[in-house]
């Protein structure tokens, strides 16, 4: 089989009966996401624009969660990897950047190792012994899996996309839905957090 989009769905995320139009949106548009929450208070969603204020930037917050957000297609810097779909060409498109990458890398490692060949052997250490990085999903410490394909998928210069009518829950001792980070909302008990769920003051 070789599909045209695959469709990632988490064990612990419920999808209703339309998730699949979500393939549909991703033959056109190339990654889109569906609507899911947090499973913590405040529950908020899995959709993400970038922090570009410098205060925060220097505290380490890279994205906010979107706490507004309109019902229906919208672009997004971020997204969970809960109930995504995924164009097959972006995945091909990744990996051809990953090989581009890591020319650029090996050419940088041979001009290094030319220019000081008295640390030639360190050198090897260090360029041997790096993280291999997948070219689609890495978990890191400073970020999940998701963040770093939505930002593999930014470096190719596309869109990430998200559909707000595609509402799913997030499996917790009680399924976590949109009725959740509402209720929150209309208390006025929303507060910047980061994407560690750590609150910025």
């Amino acid at each position: 089989a070789n599909p045209d989009v695959y469709l990632f769905i988490d064990d612990d995320v419920i999808v209703p009966p339309h998730t699949s139009k979500l393939v549909d949106e991703a033959l056109q548009l190339g990654v889109v996401s569906g609507l899911y929450f947090n499973r913590r208070n405040p529950y908020t969603p899995q959709l993400y624009k970038r922090a570009t204020e410098p205060e925060y930037e220097a505290l380490g917050v890279v994205y906010w969660p979107l706490f507004n957000y309109p019902e229906g297609l919208m672009v997004v810097d971020a997204c969970g990897g809960g109930v995504l779909a995924i164009h097959k060409d972006i995945l091909v498109e990744l990996e051809v950047l990953a090989v581009q990458k890591q020319k650029v890398l090996d050419e940088a490692y041979d001009r290094l190792k030319n220019k000081y060949p008295d640390d030639a052997a360190d050198l090897y250490q260090l360029y041997n012994h790096r993280p291999k990085m997948s070219p689609w999903f890495e978990f890191t410490d400073a970020k999940g899996e998701d963040m770093y394909f939505c930002e593999q998928v930014r470096d190719l210069g596309k869109v990430i996309w998200a559909d707000t009518t595609v509402k799913c829950e997030h499996l917790t001792p009680v399924p976590i839905g949109e009725g959740h980070f509402n209720w929150i909302k209309a208390q006025g008990l929303l507060r910047k957090v980061g994407i560690d769920g750590k609150e910025i003051v």
